[in-house]
Protein backbone atom coordinates (compact mmCIF):
# COMPACT_ATOMS: atom_id res chain seq x y z
CA UNK A 1 0.00 0.00 0.00
CA UNK A 2 1.59 3.30 -0.88
CA UNK A 3 1.67 6.06 1.49
CA UNK A 4 -0.40 9.07 1.49
CA UNK A 5 0.66 12.69 1.52
CA UNK A 6 -0.34 15.27 3.50
CA UNK A 7 -0.78 18.86 0.88
CA UNK A 8 -1.17 21.76 2.83
CA UNK A 9 -0.22 24.42 0.10
CA UNK A 10 -0.46 25.61 -3.49
CA UNK A 11 3.25 25.11 -4.06
CA UNK A 12 3.35 21.68 -2.76
CA UNK A 13 0.16 20.34 -4.76
CA UNK A 14 2.47 21.94 -8.09
CA UNK A 15 5.37 20.26 -7.10
CA UNK A 16 3.11 16.68 -6.70
CA UNK A 17 1.59 16.84 -9.94
CA UNK A 18 4.36 18.61 -12.11
CA UNK A 19 8.05 18.18 -10.27
CA UNK A 20 9.43 14.40 -11.13
CA UNK A 21 11.74 13.69 -13.92
CA UNK A 22 10.34 12.26 -16.53
CA UNK A 23 10.05 8.73 -17.15
CA UNK A 24 8.60 6.22 -18.91
CA UNK A 25 5.85 4.89 -17.88
CA UNK A 26 5.06 8.24 -15.74
CA UNK A 27 6.41 8.23 -12.15
CA UNK A 28 2.86 7.69 -10.71
CA UNK A 29 2.08 4.55 -12.11
CA UNK A 30 4.19 3.49 -9.39
CA UNK A 31 2.29 2.08 -6.97
CA UNK A 32 4.62 2.75 -4.41
CA UNK A 33 4.76 6.32 -4.97
CA UNK A 34 3.37 8.39 -2.20
CA UNK A 35 0.06 9.71 -3.42
CA UNK A 36 -2.86 12.51 -2.48
CA UNK A 37 -6.26 11.32 -1.14
CA UNK A 38 -7.35 14.57 -3.25
CA UNK A 39 -11.32 13.37 -3.30
CA UNK A 40 -11.35 14.40 0.52
CA UNK A 41 -9.94 17.71 -0.36
CA UNK A 42 -12.48 19.19 -3.28
CA UNK A 43 -12.35 22.46 -1.99
CA UNK A 44 -8.64 22.49 -1.99
CA UNK A 45 -8.34 20.92 -5.53
CA UNK A 46 -10.89 23.77 -6.89
CA UNK A 47 -9.01 26.29 -5.20
CA UNK A 48 -5.20 24.91 -6.57
CA UNK A 49 -6.70 24.20 -10.29
CA UNK A 50 -8.28 27.34 -10.51
CA UNK A 51 -4.39 29.10 -9.22
CA UNK A 52 -2.72 27.23 -11.44
CA UNK A 53 -4.93 27.40 -14.32
CA UNK A 54 -4.85 31.14 -14.33
CA UNK A 55 -1.27 31.85 -13.92
CA UNK A 56 -0.33 28.87 -15.51
CA UNK A 57 2.34 30.90 -17.55
CA UNK A 58 4.29 31.50 -14.37
CA UNK A 59 3.46 28.81 -12.34
CA UNK A 60 4.80 26.20 -14.95
CA UNK A 61 7.36 28.31 -16.00
CA UNK A 62 10.32 25.70 -14.22
CA UNK A 63 8.82 22.26 -15.74
CA UNK A 64 9.72 21.39 -19.26
CA UNK A 65 7.02 19.98 -21.44
CA UNK A 66 7.80 16.42 -21.43
CA UNK A 67 7.45 17.18 -17.19
CA UNK A 68 3.87 19.12 -17.61
CA UNK A 69 2.57 16.36 -20.22
CA UNK A 70 2.81 13.68 -17.86
CA UNK A 71 1.00 16.13 -14.89
CA UNK A 72 -1.33 17.51 -17.00
CA UNK A 73 -2.13 13.17 -17.47
CA UNK A 74 -2.40 12.76 -14.23
CA UNK A 75 -4.44 16.03 -13.58
CA UNK A 76 -7.23 15.79 -15.85
CA UNK A 77 -7.91 12.05 -16.52
CA UNK A 78 -9.58 9.30 -13.94
CA UNK A 79 -7.41 6.77 -14.61
CA UNK A 80 -4.75 9.07 -13.14
CA UNK A 81 -6.64 10.65 -10.17
CA UNK A 82 -9.99 12.00 -9.51
CA UNK A 83 -9.01 16.25 -9.45
CA UNK A 84 -11.78 16.89 -12.38
CA UNK A 85 -14.95 15.40 -10.69
CA UNK A 86 -14.23 18.03 -7.50
CA UNK A 87 -15.70 20.54 -10.42
CA UNK A 88 -18.75 18.33 -9.69
CA UNK A 89 -19.22 18.34 -6.31
CA UNK A 90 -22.19 20.57 -4.84
CA UNK A 91 -20.42 21.01 -1.61
CA UNK A 92 -18.12 23.38 -3.25
CA UNK A 93 -19.74 26.52 -4.02
CA UNK A 94 -20.97 26.84 -7.76
CA UNK A 95 -19.05 30.38 -8.59
CA UNK A 96 -16.17 28.76 -7.37
CA UNK A 97 -16.39 26.01 -9.22
CA UNK A 98 -17.23 27.67 -12.45
CA UNK A 99 -14.46 29.80 -12.09
CA UNK A 100 -12.14 26.80 -12.44
CA UNK A 101 -13.65 25.59 -15.85
CA UNK A 102 -13.77 29.41 -17.42
CA UNK A 103 -9.85 29.38 -16.02
CA UNK A 104 -9.23 26.49 -18.61
CA UNK A 105 -8.84 28.92 -21.13
CA UNK A 106 -6.19 31.05 -19.99
CA UNK A 107 -4.32 27.84 -19.36
CA UNK A 108 -5.25 27.64 -22.82
CA UNK A 109 -3.36 31.10 -23.89
CA UNK A 110 -0.86 31.21 -21.15
CA UNK A 111 0.31 27.37 -21.39
CA UNK A 112 -0.64 25.52 -24.74
CA UNK A 113 -0.78 28.41 -27.00
CA UNK A 114 3.17 29.40 -25.87
CA UNK A 115 4.63 25.64 -25.84
CA UNK A 116 2.57 23.52 -27.98
CA UNK A 117 4.45 22.82 -31.52
CA UNK A 118 1.88 24.58 -34.51
CA UNK A 119 1.47 20.98 -36.88
CA UNK A 120 -1.86 19.65 -36.23
CA UNK A 121 -2.04 16.47 -34.09
CA UNK A 122 -5.19 14.34 -35.91
CA UNK A 123 -3.37 14.76 -39.26
CA UNK A 124 0.46 13.23 -37.70
CA UNK A 125 -1.28 9.66 -35.93
CA UNK A 126 2.01 8.52 -33.71
CA UNK A 127 3.74 12.13 -33.93
CA UNK A 128 5.91 13.94 -36.03
CA UNK A 129 9.47 14.74 -36.06
CA UNK A 130 8.56 18.37 -34.78
CA UNK A 131 5.69 17.07 -32.65
CA UNK A 132 5.67 18.59 -29.02
CA UNK A 133 5.05 16.26 -25.75
CA UNK A 134 2.52 19.12 -24.96
CA UNK A 135 0.18 18.75 -28.30
CA UNK A 136 -1.36 15.39 -27.21
CA UNK A 137 -2.28 16.57 -23.56
CA UNK A 138 -3.60 19.50 -25.31
CA UNK A 139 -6.07 17.83 -28.42
CA UNK A 140 -7.41 15.30 -25.63
CA UNK A 141 -8.54 17.76 -22.91
CA UNK A 142 -11.49 18.20 -23.24
CA UNK A 143 -11.65 14.06 -24.29
CA UNK A 144 -9.50 12.92 -20.92
CA UNK A 145 -11.64 14.72 -18.39
CA UNK A 146 -14.47 12.53 -17.19
CA UNK A 147 -16.87 15.63 -17.68
CA UNK A 148 -19.33 15.01 -20.26
CA UNK A 149 -22.48 16.37 -21.55
CA UNK A 150 -26.03 15.48 -19.26
CA UNK A 151 -28.78 17.87 -20.80
CA UNK A 152 -31.34 15.21 -19.04
CA UNK A 153 -29.72 16.33 -15.40
CA UNK A 154 -31.23 19.60 -14.02
CA UNK A 155 -27.92 20.00 -11.70
CA UNK A 156 -25.73 19.45 -14.73
CA UNK A 157 -26.60 21.94 -16.93
CA UNK A 158 -24.98 24.90 -15.66
CA UNK A 159 -21.74 22.81 -15.32
CA UNK A 160 -22.15 22.05 -19.46
CA UNK A 161 -22.94 25.10 -20.17
CA UNK A 162 -19.87 26.94 -18.82
CA UNK A 163 -18.07 24.30 -20.20
CA UNK A 164 -19.46 24.68 -23.76
CA UNK A 165 -18.25 28.48 -23.17
CA UNK A 166 -15.30 27.87 -22.27
CA UNK A 167 -14.61 24.92 -25.15
CA UNK A 168 -15.75 28.02 -27.88
CA UNK A 169 -13.63 30.22 -26.59
CA UNK A 170 -10.47 28.46 -26.95
CA UNK A 171 -11.25 28.50 -30.78
CA UNK A 172 -10.92 31.73 -30.89
CA UNK A 173 -7.27 31.46 -29.68
CA UNK A 174 -4.75 32.30 -32.64
CA UNK A 175 -2.49 29.12 -32.29
CA UNK A 176 -3.50 25.50 -33.80
CA UNK A 177 -2.85 23.44 -31.26
CA UNK A 178 -5.86 25.09 -29.09
CA UNK A 179 -7.92 25.49 -31.73
CA UNK A 180 -7.42 22.17 -32.67
CA UNK A 181 -8.47 21.21 -29.43
CA UNK A 182 -11.56 23.34 -29.39
CA UNK A 183 -13.17 21.85 -32.68
CA UNK A 184 -12.60 18.41 -31.07
CA UNK A 185 -13.81 19.65 -27.83
CA UNK A 186 -16.98 20.49 -29.72
CA UNK A 187 -17.19 17.32 -31.36
CA UNK A 188 -17.78 15.45 -28.38
CA UNK A 189 -20.05 17.85 -26.90
CA UNK A 190 -22.08 18.22 -30.30
CA UNK A 191 -23.63 14.29 -29.13
CA UNK A 192 -25.48 15.96 -26.19
CA UNK A 193 -26.34 19.34 -27.15
CA UNK A 194 -26.28 19.58 -31.16
CA UNK A 195 -28.12 23.11 -31.12
CA UNK A 196 -26.05 24.35 -29.09
CA UNK A 197 -22.42 23.58 -30.68
CA UNK A 198 -24.08 24.44 -34.00
CA UNK A 199 -24.21 27.87 -33.19
CA UNK A 200 -21.13 28.00 -31.80
CA UNK A 201 -19.64 27.38 -34.96
CA UNK A 202 -22.06 29.41 -36.89
CA UNK A 203 -20.53 32.60 -34.89
CA UNK A 204 -17.49 30.90 -35.23
CA UNK A 205 -17.51 31.38 -39.27
CA UNK A 206 -18.82 34.17 -39.13
CA UNK A 207 -15.94 35.86 -37.23
CA UNK A 208 -13.36 34.00 -39.32
CA UNK A 209 -15.23 34.63 -42.57
CA UNK A 210 -15.45 30.81 -43.03
CA UNK A 211 -18.83 29.80 -44.64
CA UNK A 212 -17.59 26.40 -44.03
CA UNK A 213 -16.98 26.51 -40.17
Amino acid sequence: MCQLLSINTFEEWVAYIFDHPFSVPAWHWDLNTPSWNEEEHNAQVVEYMTALFENAGDVLAPFSNAQLNQGFWLLASNTGSNHMYALLDEAVPWPSRKRCIEAMEQLFRQCFAQRCSSYVFYEQPGGAPESDALNEICYLWFDIIPIHGKPDEIGRRQVDSVFLDTIESILYIENDACRESGSHGMDLWAFYYPDRVASALERLGHHTGDPRR
